[in-house]
């Protein structure tokens, strides 16, 4: 082993193993004393090593935790999951009659009202003490499905269907129409070109049609 390595500072030691995988970080751990105390006593490389076994990302934007919290978080989460217990559990009123509509992604619990011109979606707590307060997407026209990327994109799509009054026919044809909304706003997505898609015209008023967000691609 170069004594160059070994005699960089902690802290661009550290810097640099940080840049390896898990698996190599193991490996660096028995090469001798000092990489071994070097990295057990690192909230930084424990952090990396933890995430990558629970198979989990660091999230870069979140800013309100630091090294130590994240891995204590990663940590109780990983022991909760051996164990097979909620580290607490807490009841959530719906506020109105849900339909079929529903999702839970990124700590987000959305579902639909029965009139089908609304979402509602909560954010869930992280501890037995915050409150959970929800709030609501609304529409001017029926909600078929809906699809989310809120972590990826700030991104919620939703199909919506109604008459297509353009045409007169019998029977009645209905227009069905994505619409690209940011989560934070509910309004129209800034990125988005055309906020509003067509999707097809039907005879039926509520054709099964389900969306799915994956990445950069909608499906």
């Amino acid at each position: 082993m170069s004594n160059i390595l070994l005699e960089l500072p902690t802290e661009i030691l550290i810097q640099l193993l940080s840049f390896l995988p898990a698996v190599d970080l193991g490996a660096c751990q028995l090469v001798n004393r000092h990489f071994r105390h070097l990295i057990a006593g690192s909230s930084q490389l424990k952090y990396l090593i933890a995430i990558e076994n629970a198979g989990l990302e660091d999230n870069p934007s979140c800013k309100s935790f630091d090294i130590s919290q994240r891995l204590e978080m990663v940590t109780q989460r990983e022991l909760s999951w051996r164990k097979f217990q909620p580290n607490f559990v807490q009841t959530i009123n719906i506020p109105r009659m849900p339909s079929g509509i529903y999702d839970l992604t990124n700590g987000v619990y959305l579902i639909g009202a029965l009139n089908h011109l609304s979402l509602s979606y909560v954010s869930l707590p992280t501890t037995p003490f915050q409150a959970a307060t929800w709030s609501s997407i609304n529409t001017d026209r029926p909600i078929i499905d809906m699809g989310l990327a809120i972590y990826e994109h700030d991104l919620i799509g939703i199909v919506t269907t109604g008459l297509d009054h353009s045409i007169a026919s019998t029977p009645a044809r209905h227009y069905i129409e994505l619409s690209l909304l940011s989560f934070k706003t509910g309004k129209p997505h800034p990125l988005a070109k055309n906020p509003k898609i067509p999707v097809e015209v039907s005879r039926w008023p509520k054709p099964s049609i389900s969306i799915e967000i994956v990445g950069d691609h909608l499906r």
